[in-house]
């Protein structure tokens, strides 16, 4: 592969990962376990798709192909065997640490198990806290965020109170009100909207017959649109886009195997749509 290619690939990488990280630091996702997840998929991929004559890809090859060490390989493919959960098999970040030492460890709860109300400075403090559990991380900076994303609150004694044993972070640190928690529904949707566009790009740059046809994938943009028609154009996507795909509905409806027909073989088939805008740049 040229440099030229090998920049272009690259750059093409960071932007489609870009709003996946901007998912996972939204929800509090580390660096460590999206580079661990990272870490799975590479395996899992190589694995499913490099074998020989149908067979899952070997270690070793899986090793040379992605640069993993053969002892985390082994570790990670039997975790896939197993259907482990990845979010599960790996040690907590530091700042989850803080967090669970402070609702857990004996210096910092109560009597009844209750996390106590901490100072700044001293025994049994905050900066204890984070200094034993948290390794280099800044102490005023950590209290800055803390506050901001609502995970501790300063009394008027100007001690801290803990509300949160988990800490995700705010991105909005004007906002007065940071949800605890958001409904997975329209998160498990994106993904399989993202997962259905980038396997149609996937398999018009790479399919290996030229025989097989192209996957329609088409989209309109202009660059010059007057910021006052969006709501316009939000009306007109509206009644033209839903009209589309209930006609395109229908068809697919019209298609469907025949549950009665012997060795008849059913794939899932589908269309879909969505809104582009940004500032112009």
């Amino acid at each position: 592969m040229n440099d030229k290619l090998l920049q272009v690939i690259v750059n093409s990488i960071g932007a489609l990962i870009k709003p996946i990280i901007r998912l996972a630091l939204r929800n509090g996702i580390t660096f460590r376990q999206f580079s661990e997840l990272c870490k799975r998929l590479y395996v899992e991929v190589a694995a499913s798709d490099y074998g020989v004559s149908g067979r899952e890809t070997n270690v070793s090859r899986i090793a040379l192909m992605t640069g993993i060490n053969r002892k985390d390989i082994k570790r990670l493919k039997d975790e896939l065997h197993r259907g482990d959960d990845w979010s599960d098999q790996y040690a907590p970040d530091r700042i989850s640490r803080i967090l669970s030492a402070w609702h857990t460890h004996p210096a910092y709860v109560s009597g009844n198990g209750q996390p106590i109300d901490l100072p700044l400075e001293g025994e049994a403090s905050f900066s204890e806290l984070v200094n034993s559990h948290g390794g280099d991380i800044a102490i005023i900076t950590l209290l800055r965020e803390f506050k901001r994303s609502g995970v501790i609150e300063e009394l008027a004694s100007g001690k801290l109170r803990v509300l949160k044993r988990h800490f995700v972070p705010n991105p909005f640190p004007s906002a007065e009100f940071v949800p605890d928690s958001i409904d997975p529904k329209p998160i498990l949707h994106a993904s399989s909207i993202l997962d259905d566009h980038i396997t149609t790009i996937f398999h018009n740059l790479y399919r290996t017959e030229a025989s097989l046809p192209s996957r329609f994938e088409r989209r309109v943009t202009n660059y010059q649109v007057d910021e006052n028609a969006v709501e316009k154009f939000h009306q007109y996507i509206s009644i033209k886009g839903q009209a589309m795909l209930e006609d395109i509905d229908d068809w697919l409806n019209a298609h469907r195997v025949d549950e009665n027909k012997q060795n008849a073989k059913a794939v899932r088939l589908g269309f879909g749509t969505y809104w582009i805008q940004n500032e112009r740049r």
